[in-house]
Parts: C-alpha cells; structure tokens; sequence
C-alpha cells in the first residue's frame, strides 16, 4: 500500500540537499558539531518512533564543502561536494568499517575550471534511478552560479550518471549582460527533462516576459526563470518567466508529479495588504513546453513564505509560514 502522507524536509535554506525524507525514516547528513572541520555524521529518525539513530557517526572529508545527498532506502550511496583547493565538484562514495567512513573513491565532474569559479550555493537534486548489480545508481543535476570579469554572474549546470560514472552534459551561460543566479534544479525521471530555476534581473528574458501579451515591460527588477533541459543532449527546450511585475521575486521550491511541475516563488505583493509583503505565488507549468496552466497568490496582511513542498498521488503539500504561523 503507497503512503498518503507528506513527509516535510526542513531545511529551508538548503532547500533539502542534505535532509531527505521517504515513507520510513528522515535522513540527514551534517557536520558532528559546528565546531568540526572534516568529520561528519549520517542520522535516521524513524517516523514511527521519533528516535535518531547514528548509523554513521564518523565519515572523514578533509577540506570539502557538502552540498547533495544521494541515498534511497537509508543507503548512504553518494555525496556531491566541492574539494576546496583544488574547485572541483566531486562525485563522492565511501568505504564503510563499522559506523565509520572514508572517501573509497570520487568522479570528478566537468566544468571550466581555469576560470569559472563557481561562488555561493551548489544546488543539488539526486535522483534514484534503478540499482544496477546490486547498486543503486542515480541521475544527478548540478547547479551553481559564477562571475565573469565585468561582476556579472551566469549559470552552470551539469548531469551526471552514477551508472555510468561521468557527466553526461555540461551547460555554461555566457550571457554577460544579464545577472543570472542558479536557485535550484529538479531531476524528472518521468518526463526525461531537468529543470533549472534562475534569478533574473531582467523583465525580458530569451524572448519570455512576465508581461501580459501585448502590454511593454517596463522598469527592470528580478523576476525568475525556469529552464527546462533536455534528457540527453542538455539542449534548453523552453525557457518561462515567472512572477510580478512590479516587485522582487524570490525563487522557493519547485518538484514535479505527472507532466507537470509546480514551481513556488516567494514574492513582494500587494494583493493580501496596502504595503507590499511577501505572498507565496504559485504555478502549474507543463514539463514538456513550459507552458503556464495555472497561476495563484496565497497570503495574508504579513510576509508569508513557503518553506517545504511535497507531492504525493494524493495531492500537494505546502510547509509555510503565513499570518506569523507556521
């Protein structure tokens, strides 16, 4: 019988890369302290009981940032980390001894690295595919942010295959005229696409504008964009423009169910209050064009944000935070 239920990670920020949830157990992987440099631990918290368990409380990465999980049933699999001298984004699996763990062996994945240094939050989505010979194996997307000489920032994003052990394509924007910053990336086994979610300073953008058809954009501010990549060849298929016209826009969470994907945006607005507060947009994007199905505007006279979103085969599940409640 498949679980009714949605099972939140709160981990606002990091938009769930290290904390994942299935039907079973909450997963986290996190320093032992704050105060640590290289040691880190890997937890389960059943659901049913509530009660953390360590099931490895010392994995050893000296001098590597973490920014992806890759795990499916409670196997720890794979990280995706940054080793910090050298700027590679590396592919990371373990050799286990007891509750111990050591980097066994790394693959590492493409970018330019003589002169994108990739600044800020890596974005990760690790998505299990199937287990091959007795290993799971996972399509990966990769996303980042980099500068070029003029301070203006473009994206990058990558996919890699844990089945095949390389990265399958790479992608470089090399617009240097429009501030892009990567905000989150899905993987979609279904619909064989990945999508990339930008941060945009520009009311036009690769033909698309969050104007209505017909009215001029006007003052510039930032908006967000949805790519939506192709399966083997990385080629951008469609590009949409979301969010107000008149306001900041701040991309959330966005996943898929179906031939859709749900995106959520974090927006100033003034449909719920006189002075502009924060609202949660919502939209229905088809996977395969783009194309918008619905759109709506939650709030309340507050901020209001969205912290979590989770979808099931019985429906869609928002964590917020609305009318200072949680």
């Amino acid at each position: 019988m498949k679980d009714i239920h949605a099972y939140f990670d709160i981990s606002y920020e990091g938009q769930g890369n290290l904390i994942q949830a299935d039907n079973n157990a909450t997963y986290m992987f996190s320093k032992i302290s704050q105060r640590s440099a290289n040691r880190y631990q890997f937890v389960a918290i059943t659901h049913k009981d509530q009660k953390p368990t360590k099931v490895y409380d010392s994995i050893i990465l000296d001098g590597y940032q973490v920014f992806g999980l890759c795990q499916y049933n409670g196997s720890l699999d794979y990280v995706v980390a940054l080793e910090i001298a050298s700027n590679e984004l590396r592919v990371i699996r373990f050799a286990f001894s007891g509750t111990a763990a050591t980097i066994k062996d790394y693959k590492k994945v493409d970018k330019d690295d003589k002169y994108k240094k990739l600044i800020g939050t890596v974005y990760v989505d690790c998505s299990y595919d199937t287990t091959y010979k007795g290993v799971n194996t996972y399509v990966v997307a990769i996303a980042g942010t980099y500068f070029h000489p003029n301070q203006i920032s473009s994206y990058y994003l990558a996919k890699f295959n844990t089945k095949y052990n390389h990265t399958e394509y790479m992608i470089i924007s090399e617009d240097q005229e429009i501030m892009e910053a990567s905000r989150g990336v899905k993987v979609d086994l279904d619909n064989k696409m990945i999508y990339l979610a930008v941060e945009i300073n520009k009311q036009k953008y690769h033909g698309r504008t969050v104007y209505a058809p017909g009215d001029s954009p006007g003052e510039d501010n930032s908006n967000v964009a949805i790519h939506g990549y192709s399966w083997q060849h990385g080629v951008r298929t469609w590009t949409t423009v979301i969010g107000n016209v008149n306001f900041t826009d701040k991309f959330s969470r966005m996943d898929h169910w179906g031939n859709y994907l749900y995106v959520f945006l974090n927006s100033f607005s003034t449909e719920y209050s006189t002075t502009s507060n924060y609202d949660i947009y919502y939209y229905r994007i088809r996977a395969l064009n783009g194309v918008i199905e619905m759109q709506k505007i939650f709030g309340s006279p507050k901020d209001d944000k969205i912290l979590d979103l989770r979808i099931t085969f019985n429906g869609l599940y928002v964590l917020a935070y609305m009318n200072d409640q949680l």
